[in-house]
């Protein structure tokens, strides 16, 4: 049976559309594939992944490491580093060699300093460095603190590994076997397929697809421990992070905002839910774009549950947080209770309420509490900030 998007005319007709063969040579190659995500780095749907990699930059392509070249380099303004490897997968030897192949890239990543990266990026980008990368894309950022902050999370391996390619659902069990044996530091894993079809006028349709979890594998995590210059190796649960600490047990927290993405429901069905976390947050996104606008849904100790509405501290946050506190009079009584306007943040808070989150029994109070607050700021914050951003680009 045959499958793929159909367009459908004003005339009621419709037109399924054909799938564009990716192949080792020809015009539809690797390298085109490579170019691709580059050039596009929105393809990626790294919101969908981890939202912490949202709004990642392109930096090169072919940075030279120990181990080879690596496709493409990304940064977030935040100091997180991407790296995405592009295949062709043909058979589950293929697959099995550039998963090996991204885990080698990551080994030799995390042994460098920020010198080091800034050094080969240089060398694969024409002489621009890192920092320059991500104020080039429109980040106003303090380059000694993104300098800190890309050293950080080079010294903790903190990466997401994506592999990138045309069609990877089989064999999803024989790659997470490899991966879980093969692993050796901490990262965060993805693998992407890129659905591409014919569309009129010489145009394409692509059409990114997250495969994880049963349908490939579930991302892991894994930890490195520096001992003596060297490496140990050991196998953890998904992510967590320095800032987390305080979290006992990283799989009730992810269980727990796994379950609340189950039990949600939003009354504007365009919102698109992010990926479970192991952090003590989860965010929601708002217009533009994730990384610029968001919601914050939290549980914090001790026993405290929330939200608050967080802006991106650039030009366009600062634009869209005054915005909305120009028409503050109008908003508050649509908002959830104790809405306060923090300027020195670009933040909106609200009155948090305190129940014991760590108990299952009491997780249905504090999803209904999550759930009302979102409805509430979707129908009244996210109508006013699609009329700022419509006026801001008029």
């Amino acid at each position: 049976m045959k499958s793929g998007p159909i367009i459908v005319s004003s005339e009621n007709s419709v037109r399924r559309l054909q799938r564009v063969e990716l192949q080792a040579t020809g015009f539809y190659d690797e390298k085109w594939l490579q170019q691709l995500i580059f050039n596009n780095a929105d393809l990626l749907p790294l919101y969908s992944i981890d939202a912490d990699y949202t709004g990642a930059v392109p930096v090169c392509m072919e940075l030279i490491t120990k181990s080879g070249r690596v496709d493409c380099i990304y940064v977030t303004p935040s100091g997180r580093l991407v790296i995405a490897e592009t295949k062709l997968y043909r058979n589950p030897q293929s697959r099995r060699e550039v998963i090996g192949q991204i885990l080698d890239y990551a080994k030799d990543l995390v042994n460098w300093s920020y010198d080091d990266l800034d050094f080969k990026v240089r060398g694969a980008n024409e002489g621009q460095s890192l920092y320059e990368a991500i104020e080039a894309a429109g980040h106003e950022l303090q380059e000694a603190s993104f300098i800190d902050a890309v050293q950080r999370n080079l010294s903790r391996g903190r990466f997401l590994l994506l592999v990138v390619g045309d069609g990877i659902r089989e064999g999803a069990f024989e790659i997470k076997d490899f991966l879980n044996a093969n692993a050796s530091m901490e990262f965060s894993f993805a693998m992407l397929e890129m659905q591409v079809f014919h569309m009129p006028n010489n145009q394409l349709l692509v059409n990114p697809q997250v495969m994880h979890k049963t349908e490939i594998t579930e991302r892991r995590v894994i930890s490195v421990d520096r001992v003596g210059g060297g490496i140990t190796e050991k196998l953890e649960s998904i992510s967590t992070q320095s800032e987390l600490s305080a979290e006992k047990n990283a799989g009730q927290t992810y269980e727990y905002w796994n379950e609340l993405l189950d039990y949600i429901e939003l009354d504007d069905v365009s919102v698109r839910l992010p990926t479970p976390s192991t952090k003590g947050s989860l965010w929601f996104e708002l217009p533009p774009r994730a990384y610029q606008s968001w919601v914050t849904t939290y549980r914090s100790k001790p026993n405290v549950v929330g939200v608050f509405v967080r802006f991106r501290k650039d030009p366009l946050g600062q634009y869209l947080f005054e915005y909305l506190c120009d028409r503050q009079n109008t908003l508050m009584p649509l908002l959830p209770e104790g809405a306060e306007f923090v300027p020195d943040s670009l933040q909106i808070k609200f009155s948090a309420i305190t129940l014991d989150w760590m108990s299952e029994e009491c997780w249905k109070e504090a999803f209904d509490f999550y759930q009302s607050h979102l409805n509430q700021i979707y129908a009244s914050i996210k109508p006013l900030l699609l009329q700022a951003l419509e006026k801001h680009e008029g």
